[in-house]
């Protein structure tokens, strides 16, 4: 008898050490896998800041060099004219200033954005752009400032710097989405999760109580979306864009 129990605790405790073996390595992978899983997220969202970095720094190059926006405009190099960048026009960007209202000058489809130029001989600056003063729908903010010059009538120049602030996140990326309907002239559709209600009517893209005057380059439809998780369409027909959910 003595000699079948030892060996029946032999036999446990045997079993016991390779189930707590097992449980060590089961744990040990999971431990490896969510390591490395958090590496891969953290390397995809550090790639999608410089994505959108990048998508800024470009975008506000082509912003401070249209002559249809607020740029001086064009010189003639070697036969060729070249956008003058970096000299802004002091009664263009008066024309822009604190009107709320997206540009219709330039294309973007990634973010909303506001840019400020600020005159720092004299102090004054300029917002162009919608007034955007709640942030609980903005997942990302990425702000770049340039040098740039201010030139008045009578050709009188200040130094002055343009500050860009892109504002991404789902909201945003939808917006972009009608405009990318407009402009490519096509059915899309989009994926939309917001704690947020929006409409469009009277030509005002409003997020809950926050309103500004959109710029579509075909005739969008008014909509109401509220918030929750839904797949949204973008039906493009005759220049005009339906969204429905």
């Amino acid at each position: 008898m003595k000699g079948t129990g030892s060996i029946s605790g032999k036999i446990g405790s045997a079993f016991t050490s390779k189930s707590l073996f097992a449980i060590f390595i089961v744990l040990f992978v999971f431990f490896i896998l969510m390591t490395v899983l958090r590496a891969r997220s953290s390397q995809k969202q550090t790639q999608r800041h410089f994505d959108y970095y990048d998508l800024a720094s470009r975008f506000i190059l082509v912003l401070l060099s249209n002559p249809n926006c607020v740029s001086m405009g064009n010189y003639l190099n070697q036969g060729k004219y070249s956008a003058i960048q970096g000299v802004l026009e002091a009664e263009k960007l008066k024309i822009f200033d604190e009107n709320n209202a997206d540009l219709w000058c330039v294309e973007n489809f990634d973010f909303m954005y506001a840019l400020v130029v600020k005159d720092l001989d004299t102090q004054s600056s300029w917002r162009i752009g919608p007034f955007i003063n709640s942030f609980d729908w903005v997942q990302r903010q990425i702000k770049i400032t340039l040098p740039c010059v201010i030139r008045y009538q009578g050709g009188i120049v200040h130094n002055g710097a343009a500050s860009l602030t892109t504002y991404i996140g789902n909201i945003p990326g939808f917006y972009g989405k009608i405009k990318e309907s407009c402009t490519l002239k096509k059915d899309l559709e989009y994926s939309l999760d917001v704690d947020q209600n929006i409409r469009y009517e009277n030509n005002q893209f409003c997020i809950d109580e926050f309103c500004f005057k959109p710029y579509f380059s075909c005739t969008v439809h008014d909509f109401y979306l509220e918030k929750g998780e839904k797949l949204v369409y973008l039906n493009f027909e005759n220049n005009e864009v339906e969204v429905l959910s």
